[in-house]
C-alpha cells in the first residue's frame, strides 16, 4: 500500500511539473539557460545584436557549443537556439 502511494504522488509530482513547465516558463528559463551559458564566454550583447534565421541560429550556437569551455549541453544547445529564433528573428 505504501507502495502504491509513493508512485501515486511521484507520478502526481511529474504531472504538476510538466503542467508548470507548459504554462509560460518555458520562455524564462530559456532566457536563463542563455544568458548562464552564453555569458560565459562573451557579453549577451555580441548575440542579441544580432538577427539570423533558426538556421543560422543553430549553426551559431552549434560552433558555440563546440568550443572547448562552452559546457553547453544537446539540450540547452536547443533550448538556446529555439530561444534565439524567436527573440532575435531576421525581419523577412
Amino acid at each position: 500500500m505504501k507502495k502504491l502511494w509513493f508512485l501515486s504522488l511521484a507520478a502526481m509530482v511529474i504531472f504538476l511539473t510538466s503542467g508548470i513547465a507548459s504554462s509560460g516558463e518555458p520562455a524564462k528559463n530559456a532566457k536563463e539557460v542563455f544568458e548562464k551559458r552564453c555569458s560565459t564566454c562573451h557579453g549577451l550583447g555580441r548575440a542579441t545584436s544580432a538577427k539570423k534565421d533558426p538556421d543560422e541560429w543553430n549553426k551559431t550556437v552549434q560552433r558555440m557549443k563546440a568550443k572547448k569551455n562552452a559546457n553547453i549541453t544537446d539540450e540547452e544547445a536547443k533550448i538556446i537556439t529555439e530561444y534565439l529564433s524567436e527573440t532575435y528573428k531576421k525581419e523577412k
